[in-house]
């Protein structure tokens, strides 16, 4: 009985994205994850977000910016965007 109690909050709060993720964006890198054959459990969701809530944490913006970039490239992961005042220069 307490493994399906864990199970069920397990379930709750999957569903819940931080308010700074556009769920919209969320559900696109989750679906082109799905389309490359690269299905996301349960725990890397979990791991995910935590990972976007690291980068908004740095900047504003950063969260939203990584799953763009992932979704863009068809990339099975996120990586942190480099601030905007970072360009690199080609010597």
């Amino acid at each position: 009985v307490s493994q399906s109690r864990y199970e069920d909050s397990k379930n709750d709060s999957k569903n819940d994205l931080p308010i700074f993720i556009n769920k919209n964006l969320f559900d696109s890198f989750v679906e082109m994850r799905n389309k490359i054959k690269k299905p996301l459990t349960d725990k890397a969701k979990e791991l995910l977000i935590k990972k976007l809530t690291e980068f908004e944490n740095k900047q504003t913006g950063f969260a939203n910016k990584a799953l763009e970039n992932s979704i863009e490239g068809s990339w099975q992961g996120v990586f942190e965007p480099r601030p905007n005042n970072q360009h690199q220069v080609g010597k």
